[in-house]
């Protein structure tokens, strides 16, 4: 769990270059505040729905899982774990598909029709043709019927709409939480009535119920499931909680913030919960002494940049030097005092590696090294292979 999106990203990154091989999930929180009156973008919707949907299918048998959260998505009640276990759907070329059958379960599911598919989540059809591009997709797909016989899969372009490659099979996961069936919109008038009384031409209500996903719906999302779950809820017992700096202080600020918002919401409607029409926090956020309670029924690690102590363990990570003073000097070439500090680090035994934010920055950045002195700079994209070369520059 980190403090914020940046941290997560930066974990994620990391992640990626230290072990590879380690099947890794993003899950962010929705980028609005608390109560907002408008629905979070439509790609961070769906990027959470695609991580709760792959962990609700998680088996231990299939090795570790290492899913990367901030402190706000924590503390976020979700739907329900089977909900989106259920909502998944995967298809292979050559099987028997319905292709009506399939347009349903992609508006039943959140995706949005276009007339041409530019982003996640969007859909369009065209005669035998479907276009899809999935939350948990690099690039969108392009299935291609005779009948109701999916004879291929191929990825494409979205600025050219041209065909990149060709898949066997694709999965589907929902981009909404909010999932509009007969059955859901009956039971979410039932709980509207329940809970603020008639709808009187309410237009979030009335959109809602004609299956129309107005902005801001979601601060309803727990009248559209029986029940809501939370991380914990689709992790299990056995998964270790790793804290990362700050992150614990950022839940309960966050929970702090929810309180408030809804405060300032139901202050705007008179102090009614029928005029204001906004849920308790209680019911869309984790309780402050129900986090706490979670949090001490799991495996916990809590990363501090602090000193360390004979309580803790020390993971040996130290922030690299900072070259700020060489920089001010107007007598100093920076890149030589680089260079030096670096054939330093690696006389002590300590392998070297120059990161870089792209691989633009990183080809730059072996240019200039090189024409200062260090010969020999290899580009690499994982912490193995950085340990077999003596400089490397990597995209971290």
């Amino acid at each position: 769990m980190a403090r914020d999106d940046r941290l997560a990203q930066a974990a994620r990154r990391m992640a990626l270059f230290a072990a590879p091989r380690l099947e890794q999930v993003d899950l962010p929180g929705w980028d609005v505040l608390p109560y907002d009156r408008i629905s979070p973008t439509p790609a961070v919707a769906a990027r959470r729905c695609a991580g709760l949907a792959r962990i609700s299918r998680y088996e231990k048998a299939q090795g570790p899982l290492l899913v990367i959260t901030t402190a706000g998505s924590l503390v976020q009640r979700a739907a329900p774990v089977e909900t989106l276990r259920k909502a998944s759907l995967s298809i292979r070329a050559g099987e028997t598909v319905k292709a009506n059958e399939l347009t349903e379960y992609l508006a039943f599911n959140g995706y949005v029709r276009s007339g041409t598919v530019r982003e996640q989540g969007e859909y369009a059809v065209r005669g035998g043709i479907i276009d899809i591009f999935p939350p948990t997709a690099g690039e969108p797909f392009r299935l291609d019927f005779f009948g109701d016989v999916l004879e291929t899969i191929r990825t494409f372009d979205t600025e050219t709409q041209r065909s990149t490659g060709k898949a066997e099979a694709v999965t589907f996961a929902p981009v909404s939480e909010i999932l509009f069936n007969d059955n859901v919109l009956a039971a979410f008038r039932d709980r509207f009535l329940d809970v603020f009384g008639p709808p009187s031409g309410d237009q979030m209500y009335e959109a809602a119920r004609a299956s129309i996903r107005r902005q801001g719906v979601e601060s309803w999302l727990a009248l559209f499931h029986p029940r809501l779950d939370t991380l914990f809820d689709y992790v299990g017992e056995g998964a270790l909680f790793a804290l990362g700096h700050l992150s614990s202080e950022a839940a309960h600020e966050r929970l702090a913030q929810a309180a408030d918002y809804h405060a300032a919401r139901l202050e705007a409607g008179g102090g009614d919960i029928r005029k204001a029409r906004v849920l308790p926090p209680g019911r869309l956020y984790l309780e402050v002494d129900e986090l706490d309670n979670l949090l001490a029924t799991h495996a916990v690690v809590r990363f501090s940049p602090a000193e360390p102590s004979p309580a803790t363990f020390d993971m040996g990570g130290r922030r690299g030097r900072d070259f700020a003073p060489e920089r001010l000097r107007t007598d100093e070439n920076i890149f030589e005092t680089v260079i030096a500090h670096a054939r330093a680090l690696y006389a002590s035994g300590k392998p070297v590696v120059f990161a870089a934010w792209s691989t633009g920055s990183a080809d730059r950045l072996i240019n200039v090294l090189t024409d200062h002195g260090l010969k020999g700079l290899a580009q690499v994209h994982t912490l193995e292979a950085a340990k077999k070369t003596d400089f490397t520059v990597a995209e971290v």
